[in-house]
């Protein structure tokens, strides 16, 4: 019986960590966890707007470019076609004016997110309409 009494004592008196313990080490990891992802969705979407005017500046180049050798504005296709673009836009459309099918000012295309439609004549203040030209 002293054999036994002795035995359980000294595992008594083994190091080890309690359930108390664990479980706080647990809601610390589960409070940086939460953290982090919190920090890497910021991250996202500053890259998603930053690519957006990217895109919007390399549609306006391509086009003032393409002016400067054939004194109209054209179609994403006809830039990519002329090498002026390497490829479409992923995330932007280029609308042309229709009442001008030479457009010839910097006012006869827009750039709009991708799925938007073309502005109306109303919402433009003039009487010309537009059209998606990819």
């Amino acid at each position: 019986m002293t054999n036994l009494i002795e035995r359980l004592s000294a595992k008594r008196n083994e190091d080890g960590f309690t359930l108390v313990e664990l479980l706080v080490v647990i809601v610390i990891l589960g409070i940086l966890a939460a953290i982090v992802v919190f920090a890497v969705g910021g991250i996202t979407n500053n890259a998603s707007t930053s690519a957006k005017a990217t895109d919007v500046s390399v549609l306006q180049s391509a086009q003032e470019a393409y002016y400067a050798q054939n004194s109209t504005y054209t179609s994403v296709t006809q830039l990519l076609n002329q090498k002026f673009l390497r490829q479409g836009s992923n995330t932007k459309d280029m609308c042309l004016s229709v009442a001008n099918t030479a457009a010839t000012t910097g006012s006869d295309y827009k750039v709009v997110d991708k799925g938007t439609a073309c502005p109306t004549p109303a919402a433009t203040g003039t009487t010309a309409g537009w059209m998606v030209a990819n």
